[in-house]
């Protein structure tokens, strides 16, 4: 998997190639998002943000799987989908218990989106 996460962010490079097609305004652009996703993947340990969330939604999938009693194909469904903020609303909590599983991973993703988007001295970023 961070394999394959490596080879997408390959595909930042070609930003720079845009310097070279007339695109105008918009090669400086691409190329300051390019930048600041590398930025991000280097300084904040991207790649350690994602097997945290992927060991994260594996956690709280296989409790909620067993305080609801649902099978863990469902359970992990219900993980990526409230992590994703998709919430679909075909499996859900019930149990006081499982509810209180809900609200800590709404709330650890809401940090670890929170991790990722945050860019303290990034490319772009003046506040």
């Amino acid at each position: 998997m961070l394999l394959e996460t490596t080879r997408l962010l390959r595909l930042v490079r070609l930003s720079s190639v845009l310097r070279i097609l007339p695109l105008g305004p918009l090669a400086p652009v691409v190329t300051r998002g390019g930048a600041a996703a590398r930025a991000i993947f280097k300084k904040r340990g991207l790649r350690y943000i994602i097997v945290l969330t992927v060991f994260v939604a594996m956690g709280v999938g296989g409790a909620f799987s067993m305080l609801e009693d649902a099978p863990i194909a469902d359970s992990m469904w219900w993980a990526i989908v409230t992590m994703t903020t998709v919430g679909y609303g075909d499996v859900f909590p019930v149990t006081p218990l499982g509810r209180s599983v809900a609200t800590i991973l709404m709330l650890l993703d809401i940090g670890l989106l929170a991790v990722i988007t945050w860019a303290e001295d990034g490319p772009g970023y003046d506040v």
